[in-house]
């Protein structure tokens, strides 16, 4: 009997329900409008750990999401690629090298805002007066995203997210790119400590709001949540 993909008569008509599934898993993939770069995409066997999803109108403009998630540590990574926009042919082997080099940059920043994380909790375990200890419920409460975003309105941007499970509290912080793609490890340590600070001192740069290279803005929003008094002073 005939057989639709639709209960009316519009959807498409095959012989059997066979033919139909032949049909979704050949014929639907090469007519795709991403073309062969959509089948080059899930040829690659391992970007880092991420799993790919790809969409687009055609291979100039389309849409990527490569995400990897650890459930136990609390760890998610995304890194999103859109080219909607773009009026130039995609080479599939740049895209691949570039997306590479992200899920790459995503993971090497991951592993340092951890380790960072835990040389913090450490110190304030040891009762350092560096840190301010309830910033988070505690170490082990800490959700840890990170994100990096690519399109043609914002470049490249990778935010590191910290969400506390327990008080649902986040902080978020966006940290520079080089035009290879990496990330400076210092610039990592110093934004997962921004976040814990308990003074900052150094010279104020009014662009950025920030002194000797850390935002002012954590531990003004500190203050602010927590009810505490603050103090400003002008040093030399």
């Amino acid at each position: 009997m005939p057989y639709f993909t639709q209960e009316i008569p519009e959807g498409l008509k095959f012989d059997n329900q066979e033919e139909a599934l032949a049909y979704f898993k050949t014929t639907l993939l090469e007519e795709t409008p991403l073309g062969n770069l959509y089948e080059e995409l899930h040829e690659v066997e391992d970007w880092n750990g991420f799993t790919l999803q790809a969409t687009g109108l055609n291979n100039k403009e389309l849409s990527l999401v490569l995400d990897k998630a650890d459930l136990d540590s609390q760890d998610f990574q995304v890194v999103s690629f859109n080219t909607y926009g773009n009026d130039k042919e995609l080479k599939s082997e740049d895209l691949i090298k570039t997306l590479q080099l992200l899920t790459k940059t995503n993971n090497t920043t991951l592993l340092i805002v951890n380790e960072t994380l835990n040389e913090v909790y450490e110190e304030i375990d040891k009762g350092s007066e560096h840190y301010l200890k309830d910033v988070f419920t505690g170490r082990e409460q800490i959700i840890t995203r990170i994100e990096i975003a690519s399109d043609l309105q914002n470049g490249i941007t990778l935010a590191v997210a910290l969400t506390d499970e327990v008080s649902n509290e986040q902080v978020v912080a966006y940290i520079p790119l080089h035009e290879d793609l990496h990330v400076e490890e210092e610039d990592i340590k110093k934004t997962v400590q921004n976040f814990f600070l308990k003074s900052i001192e150094g010279n104020f740069e009014g662009n950025t709001f920030s002194a000797d290279g850390y935002s002012l803005s954590y531990i003004l929003r500190y203050a602010e949540l927590n009810n505490k008094k603050i103090k400003l002073e002008y040093v030399e």
